[in-house]
């Protein structure tokens, strides 16, 4: 940008007008006006910032900006806008340096943090192990603003590690920090605060599970990313009990063979599952798998978590949690999917089905070879739970292969 600006220093306006808007609306969508009959200069530095499909050339002249085609990614998001504002300080006067949080300032606010939130000082202390990390992507860089932002997050943190009703990902954004797109928006903002609440959850964070881990921290405490889409889809004699009235619609369902899907709202004031006698619940990792069991009419409870379960799946198997019922999981025995075992299986206790060690040893010619960065990643992960529940499985996984499940299509007699 700066060399664009010692082309065309004409673009300075364009680019202070830019980070303005961005400011003021917490995201890069829209459009916005550059100009009219631009010189060919300015233009030829405009490309150099911009690329060329957000950069729109009108017929009478005029010249738009796509302000949502200037990136691809949330992550591409923050590091653009992170270059924006450093060039901005270095030429809007309303961006001067002495406003630039600085690593001693930095470091008060920890000390601040760490008298005030004591029960947070794992999260503390990872800022100040990476004191650089937090200044580049965070976008408010002024002291009062930083400080305001990290003290918002920690009040956030400490208020979901209380029991609390469930909630949407943009009502907790509107709660805390009066703005109920700012977590939707600022990617950086919502990864530091699923990075505090995994900290205080694990204490380590190893590195090669950090995205897994980010994937159900937040439905974990009770956040939902979208109330209305979080549901899930089962298939089995299910009742239930609910403001003390029995509900049977699943299992009408099931009765003519087709599945049910329970909403949020559906699963929510759940008092009791209703189950026949000695019925087994079977949570099923892949679509494939679970539509053949639907033809198949299987006898047992089919849940479909559709790879990670979201928090729908979640808080139904917590409605298993306190019975009698046996749960068994049928997934893929790479890494990703004995981590989906181990997810449910802390909610409520299982035992693997179809991809346990033995049934393993029987189907080692449609094992699956491990990529070496598939391989190094379980290795890692392995090393660092000794007490990982399907450890033998994914033992057998690094030294022989890994199982995918839709290898069991068709399915032997008898299974």
């Amino acid at each position: 940008m700066r060399r664009a600006i010692a082309i065309a220093p004409e673009i300075k306006l364009i680019l202070v007008k830019l980070g303005k808007r961005i400011e003021r609306n917490h995201d890069m969508t829209g459009r916005m006006k550059l100009g009219n009959r631009l010189t060919e200069e300015l233009k030829s530095v405009l490309l150099m910032v911009f690329p060329n499909a957000a950069l729109d050339f009108r017929i009478n002249d005029d010249m738009v900006l796509r302000i949502d085609r200037i990136v691809t990614s949330d992550e591409e998001a923050d590091d653009w806008i992170s270059a924006l504002q450093n060039t901005l300080r270095t030429i809007d006067p309303q961006n001067d340096n002495e406003n630039v949080m600085t690593l001693p300032e930095l470091r008060k606010i920890i000390n601040r943090g760490r008298l005030l939130y004591a029960d947070l000082n794992p999260c503390w202390q990872a800022i100040e192990n990476k004191p650089e990390e937090y200044l580049r992507i965070i976008r408010s860089k002024r002291l009062d603003e930083a400080q305001n932002e990290l003290f918002t997050i920690a009040e956030t943190v400490r208020w979901l590690r209380t029991d609390h009703d469930p909630l949407g990902l943009m009502d907790m954004s509107a709660r805390f920090f009066n703005d109920s797109k700012v977590l939707k928006t600022r990617v950086s903002l919502l990864k530091l605060l699923q990075d505090w609440l995994m900290l205080l959850k694990n204490d380590e964070i190893d590195a090669t599970e950090t995205e897994i881990l980010r994937e159900s921290v937040l439905a974990d405490h009770g956040v939902i990313e979208n109330v209305t889409s979080s549901k899930v889809t089962l298939f089995g004699p299910l009742k239930y009990i609910k403001h003390g009235k029995i509900y049977d619609w699943p299992a009408c369902m099931y009765e003519i063979g087709e599945s049910a899907t329970l909403s949020w709202d559906n699963l929510h004031g759940i008092e009791q599952i209703i189950l026949p006698e000695n019925s087994t619940v079977v949570s099923c990792e892949n679509e494939t798998p679970f539509n053949q069991l639907i033809r198949d009419h299987h006898n047992d409870l089919i849940i479909y978590t559709a790879g990670y379960p979201n928090s729908a799946v979640q808080r139904l198997f917590r409605l298993f949690a306190d019975s009698a019922v046996k749960i068994q999981h049928w997934g893929d025995t790479d890494l990703d999917g004995l981590i989906i075992a181990s997810i449910l299986d802390k909610i409520s206790p299982l035992r693997l089905w179809r991809c346990n060690i033995d049934e393993l040893h029987k189907q080692q010619d449609r094992l699956l070879r491990l990529t070496a960065p598939q391989k190094a990643r379980a290795e890692r992960y392995l090393s660092n739970h000794p007490d990982f529940p399907f450890k033998d499985e994914l033992q057998f996984t690094l030294q022989y292969g890994w199982f995918e499940q839709e290898s069991w299509l068709p399915f032997n007699n008898g299974d």
